[in-house]
């Protein structure tokens, strides 16, 4: 009991602010997808979901008419005046795009980003992206620039970013503007400079830009080498909140809770602003949200309501809600006490570096070794499962999968399973996948076997990702495409998959789906081989014998050059995902 005590005396993580808006950069654009203009011309009118209207706009389409085409894209991809269909949006803004149509294009590459009606492809999105950037669409340029910056789908250059960023800026895009102060302000791909950051910064703010708004607000509070001015600050933080902006919602809910930047502590107001931006799904917000009800400012103190909000933003991957969402299965504060469950949040809290995360999870290791598989696994997991936990699904899935603690049940291991990967919890969409795929429980179905795995491997789970190269090599379920399948295999090998690094070996060795390379099949042969792969041990001593002393000295200084990159991502590995792992 004591070593209980002395996890709970670590500090909780109470109310967060993002800090500084040089903090991070968008993943991508948050921009919807273009709009249909449907000009004149044409024998419908602009919002006409008539079904004489999507008649004519259909035949004007398989007409060859790229306008029409771009349209009818828009309304499969919205589902307005047509039925929403992701992969019929793909095929008329293929089409539109193929004619050169720039917002087709750029819709294209929205889609191959995000894995909508394609199977995801940053490769193919950066091509669509660039395409359409080249035609001089703001849009896509600064997408193109996002693109760089994450070195996704083409190597990171962080000046060719800032080169497109202002691309787009020049033709007056608010988001390029925006983009471009970021790099200024942080001095990526360039010198920092925080004067050219404000100009950019105040255009778009004065654009009505609200996340302009938002960053020019917060850099005239402290932190940046410009004086600090509190009244500019909130007048731009309240323009871009009452528009809407979710990030400067949760900045004023937290500079009232904790009196910043120049308010009076005003917990009621806090309150009003924070639940704004949770309506939104912002993380954070509803993070601070549960410390509010943890203490009772502004609201009746509510354990069970906060941590039903600490849950929501872990979920989202918000390191110290997870820290929290941690303790709280420690103490039983709102949750029901499980050690397991502690122990995974809390590892996903130490991967995200959140302070005293790695102290907690040793803590929390030593006493589930100590309890035992009995002693923590079905411990209240039911509850926790009932309360939305997606990992408690997923545990009591694995459990009736194998038995294992739970009565063998398919079904219900199904049933567990679904909930977890519709929370998207990528185990369980990994394990749906694997029993769809099998026909476990189920009736075989290809297409759902690939739905399950494409989700998980979008998240990142080397398995499924190499389950994806392989019906995409074989044409299982899918149409072949060796192209798309060894960069999915590349994906599983870079995260360690062993028979992921000895089937890429063997695509740049029969040039399948990469031009053929002998130097970094005999890198992937040698790295798959080390993990004690047998095919890969053979095929190794074969090339070897096969190529010059020269080209051999190459690939073992990729080899380096790989284990370091896979090394890095093997970091995240989550030892606590099945309960099998602490068997």
């Amino acid at each position: 009991m004591r070593r209980l005590n002395a996890i709970s005396a670590v500090t909780v993580i109470v109310l967060a602010c993002a800090g500084p808006v040089a903090a991070s950069l968008p993943g991508d654009l948050e921009r919807q997808f273009a709009k249909a203009d449907p000009g004149t011309g044409y024998s419908f009118r602009p919002g006409d979901t008539s079904e004489q209207a999507f008649e004519a706009l259909r035949r004007r389409a398989e007409q060859g008419e790229v306008r029409a085409q771009y349209d009818l894209g828009v309304r499969h991809l919205n589902g307005d005046g047509a039925p929403q269909d992701d992969r019929a949006a793909v095929y008329w803004f293929r089409k539109a795009a193929g004619q050169g149509d720039p917002a087709a294009q750029f819709n294209l590459g929205l889609l191959y980003r995000h894995g909508r009606g394609v199977l995801k492809d940053d490769v193919e999105s950066f091509v669509w992206y660039s395409r359409a950037a080249e035609s001089g669409f703001a849009p896509a340029q600064a997408n193109v620039g996002l693109m760089f910056f994450h070195g996704a789908g083409v190597p990171e250059d962080r000046r060719a970013a800032l080169r497109w960023f202002l691309a787009a800026a020049e033709q007056g895009d608010p988001e390029g503007m925006s983009l471009a102060a970021w790099m200024y302000l942080s001095g990526e791909g360039t010198a920092k400079n925080v004067k050219a950051a404000i100009r950019w910064l105040q255009r778009a703010a004065k654009m009505g830009y609200p996340r302009a708004q938002f960053d020019l607000g917060s850099i005239l509070l402290p932190g940046f080498s410009v004086p600090m001015d509190h009244t500019r600050a909130l007048y731009w933080l309240r323009r871009s909140a009452r528009a809407g902006y979710a990030p400067a919602e949760r900045a004023l809910g937290f500079h009232y809770a904790i009196g910043g930047a120049g308010l009076a502590p005003d917990h009621r107001m806090a309150h009003y602003w924070l639940e704004r931006a949770v309506r939104q799904g912002d993380a954070e917000a509803m993070h601070n949200l549960a410390e509010l009800y943890a203490r009772g400012w502004g609201v009746a103190q509510n354990d069970r309501r906060a941590a039903e909000l600490t849950l929501r933003a872990a979920k989202l991957g918000y390191g110290a809600a997870q820290f929290n969402l941690s303790r709280r299965y420690l103490t039983g504060a709102g949750r029901p006490v499980n050690l397991l469950l502690a122990g995974y949040w809390m590892e996903l809290a130490a991967i995200q570096e959140v302070p005293d995360a790695d102290l907690n999870l040793r803590a929390l290791t030593y006493l589930i070794a100590k309890a035992g598989p009995a002693g923590v696994l079905t411990d209240n997991l039911a509850e926790a499962a009932r309360l939305g936990d997606p990992q408690a699904d997923y545990m009591l899935g694995w459990m009736h999968r194998y038995g294992d603690g739970a009565p063998q049940d398919d079904s219900k291991a199904l049933y567990y399973f679904e909930r977890a990967a519709a929370d998207g919890h990528d185990q369980a969409q990994f394990s749906l996948a694997v029993m769809n795929d099998a026909g476990i429980g189920i009736p075989e179905d290809d297409v759902s076997a690939m739905h399950w795995y494409h989700e998980a491997g979008k998240r990142g789970h080397a398995g499924a990702q190499f389950n994806i190269c392989v019906m995409l090599a074989d044409g299982e379920g899918v149409p072949m495409n060796p192209v798309l399948a060894a960069r999915w295999c590349r994906r599983a090998a870079e995260a360690g998959h062993a028979k992921a690094q000895a089937r890429l070996a063997s695509m740049y060795a029969s040039a399948e789906g990469v031009r053929k390379d002998l130097v970094h099949a005999l890198a992937w042969v040698t790295i798959a081989a080390k993990q004690g792969n047998p095919d890969a041990a053979a095929a190794n001593s074969s090339l070897r014998a096969s190529m010059s002393p020269t080209r051999i000295v190459e690939a073992d200084t990729l080899v380096r050059r790989l284990e370091t990159r896979i090394a890095k991502l093997r970091n995240a590995t989550i030892k606590f995902g099945s309960p099998g792992g602490l068997q």
